[in-house]
């Protein structure tokens, strides 16, 4: 599973480690490609969820026609409330 860092504690906590000079981290770390990632909306700070009192799930979704879901679940419709 690919894991988003920061790159600039990670060439620091490498450099510290390994006795590695930080300049030369810094160059490896710039020609790594950085990580294709986007932020979320989870259910549970979704203004189209409604809390549900059900043993299974927490939330009531009215974007998808009232699909069930858990608080941390998450869809690419999401919107985040107030």
């Amino acid at each position: 599973m690919t894991k988003y860092i920061d790159a600039a504690s990670a060439a620091t906590i490498i450099a510290t480690i390994h006795g590695i000079p930080i300049a030369d981290l810094v160059d490896t770390f710039a020609d790594i490609p950085a990580a294709d990632v986007a932020p979320v909306v989870r259910c549970q700070d979704c203004v189209y969820a409604r809390p549900l009192k059900d043993m299974n799930y927490d939330y009531l979704c009215h974007y998808w026609n009232g699909h069930s879901c858990n608080q941390n679940q998450f869809c690419s419709q999401g919107k985040k409330g107030e």
